[in-house]
C-alpha cells in the first residue's frame, strides 16, 4: 500500500522517549515491539526497525502501539499478538490494521474467527466478548470492554474504503489534548486549536493562573484548567 506522501499520519517524528511517554509505557517495551532482537521476534515484525537504525513511530504506529498496550493489560500475551496480526494484515487492513476504522466495526468478528482457527492457550488470551441481546437467544461478537475504551480515543477520517485514524486522545476524550499530526508538528495540543499543550501547562508551572492564561489565548477557563491539571500529573 503506497500512502500520500504528504500525509503527516506517516511520516516518522515520534523518538521512542517521546511516544512512549505519550502512552505511559516503559521505553524500552515500545522498542522491542518494533526493532529487531537477537531471540526475541518484534510485535510488529513487518514494521520492524533494522539493528542500528535510527528508532521514531509514525503517528499510525503510535496509534498501533496505544490498541497492543491495552490488549496486553488485558492479559492478552505478545506472542498471541504476533500470532494474530498477519491475519488482522490480511483481512482488516494490509498496513495498520489496529488504527483501521474496520477493526472499530470488524475486528472482534474478524478474532473471533481466527481464534476458532487457532485456539488460545488460555483463558485470558481471549480477545473478543460474545454479548447476547436483551431478552434474545441472539448475539454477536464484540471487542472487550476496556477495548472499546482505547479506541473510543481514536478518531477515524471519513475517507471510504479505507478510513485510518487521524486524532488520538491520550488523556481520554473528556480531556481537550489531542495528537493530531496536521497540528504542532504532531504534539500534544489543545483540541481545535494549533496551540502546543506544554505551553499552557509551562506557563502555569511557573506561577500563572488558569485565569490569566485563559484571557492570553482567549480559551475558555475550564478547557485550560483540564490542560494544565492533566500534564501537571501525567
Amino acid at each position: 500500500m503506497q500512502f500520500d506522501k504528504d500525509d503527516r499520519r506517516f511520516w516518522r517524528r515520534y523518538t521512542a522517549n517521546e511516544a512512549a511517554r505519550f502512552l505511559g509505557m516503559s521505553r524500552h517495551t515500545l522498542r522491542g515491539w518494533f526493532c529487531e532482537a537477537p531471540g526475541c521476534a518484534p510485535l510488529f515484525g513487518e514494521r520492524a526497525r533494522r539493528a542500528g537504525e535510527d528508532f521514531h513511530l509514525s503517528f499510525a504506529e503510535l496509534v498501533e502501539a496505544h490498541v497492543a498496550q491495552r490488549y496486553i493489560e488485558l492479559g492478552v500475551s505478545e506472542e498471541r499478538l504476533r500470532q494474530v496480526r498477519p491475519f488482522l494484515l490480511e483481512t482488516i487492513d494490509p498496513d495498520h490494521p489496529f488504527a483501521a476504522r474496520a477493526f472499530l466495526f470488524r475486528g472482534s468478528d474478524q478474532l473471533h474467527k481466527f481464534s476458532l482457527e487457532h485456539p488460545a492457550d488460555c483463558e485470558a488470551d481471549v480477545m473478543a466478548v460474545y454479548e447476547r441481546y436483551e431478552g434474545s437467544r441472539w448475539g454477536t461478537w464484540r471487542h472487550l470492554p476496556k477495548l472499546v475504551e482505547a479506541l473510543s480515543q481514536l478518531d477515524y477520517d471519513p475517507v471510504a474504503p479505507r478510513s485510518l485514524a487521524y486524532r488520538f486522545h491520550p488523556y481520554g476524550t473528556d480531556i481537550p489534548i489531542v495528537i493530531f499530526p496536521p497540528c504542532g508538528s504532531g504534539r500534544l495540543t489543545v483540541k481545535g486549536e494549533n496551540l502546543l499543550a506544554e505551553i499552557l501547562a509551562g506557563q502555569y508551572r511557573r506561577g500563572e493562573t488558569v485565569e490569566a492564561i485563559a484571557d492570553d489565548y482567549e480559551l475558555p477557563e475550564d478547557v485550560v484548567r483540564l490542560v494544565v491539571t492533566s500534564l501537571s500529573s501525567s
